[in-house]
């Protein structure tokens, strides 16, 4: 009797001692939910308030073994790292993230915590293992049929390949993104892709090829709500057919881009229209539009202290009083050119001096 009456208590004490546990798990999975709540919140706004609660989240997920959170926490630190400039600490954090992901077999954040990792690189320079990582991550969305972060991929693999000046595989990777944005549904990116394949189809030479990408991004900008984004495509197809000398076919497209650019205040886009309006009106003879708008054009640029796009609509003032044989006001809008080149010249060189001085 007394032997069962001990193995009775014991029995109850058992119970007793997991239930403390259970309680004290519960607490844990609750401040780790807390913890994850206030870093979402804040860790795109309020970057000093993610390394102590990303940390004490590591702490708490290790203690009870709970491998997601651990996860989770190495990627905030990870998220923190790259957004503050620190890019090893940032790759050693997210490649703790993706092997956690991999054991426990979750692919979708093992992709996202690898293409993170080829941000990185990126950030550093070292673009081998930008495309490295950023294929590999590529796999992992494939896997799990996630098209826009297919299309994330291969902008940045064809970004890279870009910026590098190899155009034909900036290309292929840049239809690959578009096709993979199409299938993802994403308007945002489907105008991304376009632009860029546009751009890239320009600079390779491809002129008439580019001008349907960059039409269709310009739409979809507007479609978008996008203004800023439809002015600039606005102009780059102005300054394709500007550069053809279709000017006719110019002038609709930089008009486009000044109202725009008159409608959201923004100067740098405006002084550009305007620089591209007064050369195409000055090319099809219409002279008075032309002076009229360069006169707007130079007050806004001195307003705004760009000397370089004053420089620039001096001279295209001074094509339209040549063009009119008005010789006298032609040397004057031109010796202002002239005077504001060199000063831009000077800038640009004691910068350059500067730059050496410094290595």
């Amino acid at each position: 009797m007394i032997r069962s009456l001990s193995i009775f208590a014991f029995s109850i004490l058992l119970c007793i001692s997991l239930i403390q546990f259970s309680n004290a798990q519960s607490s844990q999975d609750k401040r780790i939910d807390s913890l994850q709540t206030f870093i979402n919140d804040n860790y795109r706004a309020n970057w000093n308030a993610i390394p102590d609660s990303a940390r004490l989240l590591l702490h708490l997920a290790q203690q009870i073994n709970n491998k997601q959170a651990e996860a989770d926490a190495n990627k905030y630190l990870g998220v923190f790292y790259f957004r503050t400039s620190n890019q090893d600490s940032s790759i050693f954090f997210y490649s703790r993230a993706a092997a956690i992901n991999k054991e426990l077999g979750n692919t979708l954040e093992l992709a996202k915590n690898t293409l993170n990792i080829g941000m990185s690189y990126k950030n550093l320079g070292d673009f081998e293992r930008t495309v490295e990582n950023s294929l590999e991550a590529a796999r992992y969305f494939e896997e799990v049929k996630d098209y826009k972060g297919i299309s994330i991929v291969y902008n940045m693999v064809g970004s890279v390949y870009y910026y590098q000046n190899r155009l034909d595989e900036a290309e292929t990777y840049m239809r690959l993104y578009l096709e993979n944005a199409i299938k993802a549904k994403d308007s945002y990116e489907i105008v991304s892709a376009n632009q860029n394949l546009g751009a890239i189809l320009s600079a390779s030479g491809k002129i008439d090829e580019s001008i349907d990408y960059l039409i269709a991004a310009k739409d979809g900008h507007k479609k978008n709500g996008n203004k800023l984004g439809e002015a600039t495509n606005s102009i780059n197809l102005g300054i394709i057919f500007y550069d053809k000398e279709e000017y006719y076919v110019s002038v609709p497209y930089f008009e486009e881009a000044y109202e725009v650019a008159k409608e959201l205040d923004n100067n740098r886009i405006l002084l550009e229209s305007i620089v591209n309006l007064v050369g195409a009106y000055s090319n099809l003879d219409r002279h008075s539009e032309a002076l009229k708008l360069s006169t707007e054009g130079i007050a806004l640029a001195q307003e705004s202290k760009d000397e370089y796009m004053e420089m620039k609509i001096y001279e295209k003032r001074a094509l339209s009083f040549t063009n009119l044989s008005d010789y006298k006001n032609a040397y004057i809008a031109l010796s202002n050119f002239q005077v504001l080149k060199h000063s831009f010249i000077n800038i640009e060189n004691l910068n350059n001096i500067a730059d050496l001085e410094t290595l």
